[in-house]
């Protein structure tokens, strides 16, 4: 699995999910929405626009994972919040 989050600070959400990619061991790459190289980046998907951004354009809605070249986020949350269940199942990790 090739794996990118996408994070910013303080983000209780981006910190579960990598906690839970490091309990299970899950390689991933981190990359911070601060960076303008990565906001570019972001940009290139209209995907991503449309669904984790504001009508400026600015990266509102974190963690965004890349999983093998599909966007993520919702996947990994419940009423409850982060959801280790839905992530045990996405990871196919025990």
């Amino acid at each position: 699995m090739d794996i990118t989050i996408y994070t910013k600070e303080n983000c209780p959400r981006c910190e579960a999910l990598k906690t839970f990619l490091n309990k299970h061991n899950v390689p991933y790459k981190e990359k911070s929405v601060l960076n303008q190289e990565v906001i570019s980046e972001l940009h290139a998907s209209e995907y991503v626009v449309k669904n984790f951004c504001d009508e400026k354009k600015c990266v509102i809605i974190t963690p965004i994972v890349n999983l093998d070249g599909t966007w993520m986020h919702r996947e990994f949350f419940d009423v409850n919040g982060f959801s280790e269940i839905r992530a045990m199942k996405i990871f196919n990790v025990a």
